[in-house]
């Protein structure tokens, strides 16, 4: 899947389930589970911890400014 001008490219069987992921994104009502946000130049801490079997939700990793901290903790 890649993003096109704001529009995520899905191939053409995927069409209509692309539409309705946008659908529940623009309306608000598709909200995606951060669990933990984790510096790049910490990459192998997120790797454990999804291999803990504990993870609840997505692992981001921030590639960016070095002075961003990781958070470590779940958002709601």
């Amino acid at each position: 899947m890649r993003q096109e001008g704001g529009v995520l490219a899905f191939p053409k069987l995927n069409q209509a389930t692309a539409r309705y992921l946008a659908d529940l994104i623009e309306s608000g009502q598709f909200k995606p589970v951060i669990d933990r946000r984790y510096p790049l130049d910490g990459i192998v801490a997120p790797y454990r911890y999804v291999e803990t079997g504990q993870k609840i939700g997505n692992v981001v990793i921030r590639v960016g400014h070095p002075d961003a901290i990781a958070d470590h903790s779940v958002s709601s």
